[in-house]
């Protein structure tokens, strides 16, 4: 290989490690019309996307959206989750379920974010801040759940 050769072949590493290491993180949130936990969460997004222009935030609706539902439930089953409601925030396939617009539920979603320990905000815990997935009511889920 002569130099110039070498030189190429090392800028095309140096892009491809610069592009991986930029690489912006993406946060799927599961909703679905009608659930008032999803409305607040999607009003929190809109200042976490300020908070954070690094994250992608691409919003599942699994009412609409073929295969969004079926992807949360898997989610949910790899991480050990039993009880699958919404709204749910996953990245890195860690998975969270659950929110109450609660300053303890901002939290948890930073968290996950950054992939620090987190934990599901206290009241999703107690059955509160969970729709179920069906999309005609919004009743509240007892035992939602994060995994760790």
């Amino acid at each position: 290989m002569n130099l110039l050769a070498l030189r190429r072949w090392c800028l095309a590493v140096l892009l491809v490690a610069g592009v991986v290491a930029n690489a912006a993180e993406t946060l799927h949130v599961y909703v679905r019309p009608g659930c008032p936990r999803c409305a607040e969460a999607k009003e929190f997004l809109t200042s976490f996307a300020t908070e954070r222009p690094d994250v992608v935030i691409t919003l599942r609706d699994i009412a609409l959206e073929p295969g969004a539902l079926t992807e949360l439930q898997e989610l949910a089953r790899a991480n050990g989750i039993s009880v699958v409601g919404v709204p749910a925030f996953a990245v890195r396939g860690r998975l969270m379920i659950g929110f109450d617009g609660s300053e303890e539920a901002k939290a948890a979603v930073r968290a996950l974010v950054s992939a620090a320990p987190f934990a599901s905000p206290p009241e999703a815990q107690a059955g509160e801040g969970v729709c179920v997935t069906a999309p005609t009511t919004c009743t509240e889920v007892p035992e939602a759940t994060a995994a760790p």
